[in-house]
């Protein structure tokens, strides 16, 4: 990552601006390292959990095949079930459990019913601590919400459930920090570059059951 400053802000006596600085610093590492841990598997990407081939994967829509929605499909509370229940066919009901999905998908199921005559929405705004299925459940920008499937476009969301425990992070030699102030020194702008050394290592990718195909619109 990189992080141009002018001279003048440097000039600052401030000290909540260093702060600041730092903060944005490893916010912007902590956001690279939740998106290639959720999905990963670009080009010199570790591959996350999404990418990983083993995890088993679940369709949108209480489908349980692909074709059955080859577009993708508006995500019900039959989808939470499925995905708890592949994990559970493969012994992974255990350690840190929780959901991990979009802002969108997230939204429609605090509006959604799970069904005609309970009152009870598929997303509780009563149980803060496990509000999905009896689960905690995380919303997150890094959850992809632009994948493809069929003629959907590059628009379906993604909805993860497993034990996260079983999601290892490894880093190695700390946080390099280069400061150079010769490169835009006549835009009086000293370029700070941060290089850090990480991997992903999903230890068993039965803990773990995802949904690629959910549509919000």
């Amino acid at each position: 990552g990189y992080l141009d400053m002018s001279n003048q802000l440097l000039l600052q006596s401030s000290s909540s601006i260093e702060q600041r600085i730092k903060m944005q610093i490893v916010k912007g590492q902590a956001q690279a390292i939740d998106k290639v841990g959720i999905k990963g598997g670009g080009s010199q990407e570790p591959t996350g959990i999404i990418g990983n081939s083993d995890v088993t994967v679940c369709y949108a829509g209480g489908a349980t095949s692909n074709g059955t929605n080859v577009d993708g499909a508006a995500p019900v509370f039959a989808d939470a079930i499925a995905l708890k229940t592949a994990v559970a066919k493969n012994n992974g009901l255990s350690g840190n459990l929780a959901f991990l999905t979009t802002p969108n998908v997230a939204g429609v199921w605090q509006l959604a019913k799970r069904d005609a005559g309970s009152g009870l929405f598929i997303w509780s705004q009563h149980e803060k601590d496990a509000p999905l299925n009896g689960y905690k459940a995380g919303i997150s920008n890094s959850v992809p919400g632009t994948l493809e499937k069929g003629s959907s476009g590059a628009v379906c969301s993604a909805i993860i459930f497993g034990n996260f425990n079983d999601l290892m992070i490894g880093q190695w030699g700390g946080i390099d920090l280069v400061v150079n102030p010769y490169t835009k020194a006549k835009e009086a702008t000293v370029e700070v570059v941060i290089n850090s050394w990480w991997d992903i290592g999903i230890a068993r990718a039965e803990s773990f059951a995802a949904c690629v195909d959910a549509l919000t619109t």
